[in-house]
């Protein structure tokens, strides 16, 4: 095998909240064998302080009666590892769970550094799990019956920003491992947009804020169009088309956390894209089409973009 498993700096990225109805973090169990130790910690005394309802019905949502008594949730899908903990009312932690990231390098391309896709989500779940179980035990250990897992008022997503990767949307599957954000393998992709035009540099900086540079997610686009003959194809097929999702870390996960419901990110990752005009807040074909130029990028291929709560 080419690739090496090595780790890696944790990135601190932005946030967007998910709003639930009554969301209950009870997920299906993990099957797949962890490469490294799961991490849980929990705070015996945070949590006698809440007050856990004692039946399946009782809910944490916004219309509780009881405020106090409303949790969050937050998933902090680092560059490193992966986490989620539940916060109190008072920003207390009741219960965390963490499980290192497998880093995916290529010797025989200096520079390139990938996630996986599947195990950016499935380390989601055996997280939120962990936290679950951890509430269940903790009941058990104080000689009470097991606690019900925790309804979340929200939870909030933190990710490592720039990482790019694209999926099908009909299929669920990925085109490519994740592109990291602190990838360089676009750097060629970086010198054509600067030698298209003697504007481009401050046509960019002008409208996204930022300049051209292989640390953000349009020329991770660009470059999986590039040498990913599955995914150019179903772009150039006016059918299929329709299907494929270009997003960050955030938006997958989102996504597969609403079983494909919402395609969306939020405005400050949506910034770093090089796509988005910082006046309108909103991805602009311009801008993606002198990226990605020769291919034509639906702007129904990129993520709705919303506010963070």
């Amino acid at each position: 095998n080419k690739h090496i498993i090595m780790p890696m700096i944790l990135f601190l990225p932005s946030l967007l909240v998910l709003l639930l109805d009554q969301a209950l973090l009870q997920v299906a169990p993990i099957l797949t064998a962890q490469a490294f130790p799961m991490q849980v910690n929990i705070d015996s005394s945070v949590l006698r302080s809440i007050q856990v309802p004692n039946t399946p019905s009782s809910s944490f949502s916004s219309s509780s009666s009881n405020p106090s008594s409303q949790l969050i949730g937050a998933i902090d899908q680092g560059t490193s590892s992966t986490r989620f903990l539940v916060f109190t009312p008072r920003g207390q932690i009741a219960a965390s769970a963490q499980l290192e990231l497998r880093q995916i390098y290529d010797p025989e391309h200096e520079g390139w550094h990938e996630h996986s896709p599947e195990e950016l989500w499935e380390n989601t779940l055996a997280c939120m799990n962990a936290v679950g179980d951890a509430f269940r035990t903790e009941g058990l250990l104080a000689g009470h019956d097991p606690l019900p897992p925790p309804r979340l008022a929200a939870i909030g997503i933190t990710n490592q920003r720039e990482t790019t990767l694209a999926w099908n949307r009909a299929t669920g599957e990925p085109y490519h491992n994740a592109i990291v954000w602190d990838d360089t393998r676009t750097h060629d992709v970086v010198k054509s947009i600067l030698s298209s035009s003697s504007d481009s540099e401050s046509f960019f900086r002008s409208k996204t804020g930022l300049p051209i540079a292989t640390y953000f997610a349009g020329s991770k686009v660009k470059w999986l169009l590039d040498h990913v003959p599955s995914l150019r194809e179903d772009v150039r097929d006016p059918e299929k088309r329709r299907e494929v999702c270009f997003g960050t870390v955030d938006s997958w996960l989102l996504w597969k956390l609403t079983r494909g419901r919402t395609f969306a990110t939020d405005v400050s990752n949506a910034s770093r894209w090089l796509f988005m005009d910082l006046k309108t807040c909103r991805f602009e074909k311009e801008l993606v089409d002198r990226i990605c130029s020769p291919h034509d990028v639906p702007l129904e291929c990129l993520p709705e973009i919303r506010p963070s709560s």
